[in-house]
């Protein structure tokens, strides 16, 4: 019915077909950050105070490593005068926790904050090992949720 030469190019053409089919779902990206999900920055400033109190609040820059994923982070935090490095990161939706050892006194500071429709992350930090607490926030209202 069909000559062999019609064959084997409907054969080729479903063969190429498949191939390509394939070809494209094997491409796809990695699945998206859930919605409602801070954005990590690689570079931010924050500023805490300690709790309960109006004193002048004390400035910090975090730069986080290449390493990081959207949702799992390190890197490091400088003051003028002191740096510390930043460990045990994690973005869980709206939420932000992250370590920092604090080199120049060997002080472990644990932040917790929680992104606001204004833009600003917002929380409180923790001394380990200690009673002291600070009330904290990002510099600038430049974060976003995916």
């Amino acid at each position: 019915m069909f000559s062999q030469l019609k064959r084997t190019l409907c054969a080729g053409l479903f063969v190429l077909g498949a191939t390509a089919a394939l070809t494209v779902s094997g491409t796809t990206s990695a699945p998206a950050l859930p919605p409602g999900t801070i954005e990590l920055q690689h570079e931010f400033d924050v500023y805490q105070r300690a709790s309960g109190t109006n004193d002048s609040p004390l400035g910090f820059h975090v730069s986080i490593d290449d390493s990081a994923t959207a949702t799992k982070f390190t890197g490091l935090a400088n003051t003028i005068n002191s740096y510390g490095r930043v460990k045990e990161g994690v973005i869980n939706g709206r939420t932000i926790t992250f370590r920092i050892e604090w080199k120049s006194d060997g002080k472990v500071g644990i932040y917790q904050g929680t992104y606001f429709d204004d833009g600003y992350l917002r929380g409180n930090s923790s001394q380990e090992d200690s009673n002291r607490s600070a009330e904290w926030w990002s510099r600038y209202a430049n974060w976003s949720i995916s």
